[in-house]
């Protein structure tokens, strides 16, 4: 092998760990950013959410006991995710449902600006009834 071929084969190398290297670096960096929901055709990290969303603590009638929920404003999330006229929309929420399938359930603007979600993924509508309360949130569909 010429030196020139070498030095090509050095360079080819160097650049080839230069790419992997990026590529590693930056899906850790995704993991290490920790668990999201997509809110349209965007993910949004939990821990984003919990820094630049409104938190407020509501006290809702859970089976007859009454009971405090903290969250993260769900029309906060929303505007998070830059939808336009949000206010135009209705949104379905989804989380897994029995047999692999999805448990959703639509519901009105208005009614996101009061829900909430908490820090284990689940959702709180204070003026809807508890089958609108979705456990372990993966995603927000815009209508």
């Amino acid at each position: 092998m010429s030196r020139r071929e070498f030095v090509i084969s050095v360079i080819a190398l160097l650049l080839l760990a230069t790419g992997i290297a990026s590529s590693l670096y930056l899906h850790s960096q995704q993991i290490n950013k920790g668990d999201f929901i997509t809110v349209g055709n965007e993910k949004i990290f939990m821990d984003d959410i919990f820094k630049k969303c409104r938190i407020i603590s509501v006290e809702v009638n859970d089976k007859g006991v009454l009971k405090n929920y903290t969250g993260a404003l769900l029309s906060d999330i929303i505007n998070m995710s830059r939808v336009k006229n949000p206010e135009e929309h209705k949104y379905t929420v989804a989380g897994p449902g029995k047999e692999g399938g999805l448990y959703q359930k639509t519901v009105e603007w208005e009614d996101m600006m009061n829900g909430i979600l908490t820090e284990d993924k689940r959702t709180i509508f204070p003026d809807l009834p508890r089958a609108f309360w979705i456990k372990d949130v993966i995603k927000i569909e815009v209508i």
